[in-house]
């Protein structure tokens, strides 16, 4: 996810610190995504996840005590494929080749 920036990450930790939640997740216009911080009491069920575990499944057990870090659904873009590359220059308004 190359438009999550070092400020959303900074925010998480911030929400985390002055609450303490078992986690608080990231929020891209209803779809929960990375980042998420976990807090050291989830590492446990974290650990316990099989190979087809999904961290979103946790997030969703937890979300009643966790804390949402909302961000524009803008941001929630992959670079998974040859192909994502020029739209993510596009959206990074072409900051620089990234290959």
């Amino acid at each position: 996810m190359p438009l999550v920036t070092a400020a959303m990450v900074r925010g998480l930790v911030e929400s985390w610190r002055d609450r303490r939640p078992p986690l608080v997740f990231s929020l891209y216009d209803g779809v929960i995504a990375p980042p998420t911080l976990f807090d050291a009491s989830l590492f446990a069920e974290l650990r316990a996840l099989d190979d087809e575990g999904c961290l979103k499944r946790v997030v969703k057990r937890h979300r009643a005590e966790a804390l949402e870090a909302r961000w524009p659904a803008s941001v929630l873009a992959d670079l998974d494929e040859p192909g994502d590359l020029p739209r993510i220059e596009t959206l990074l308004g072409g900051a620089g080749d990234v290959r």
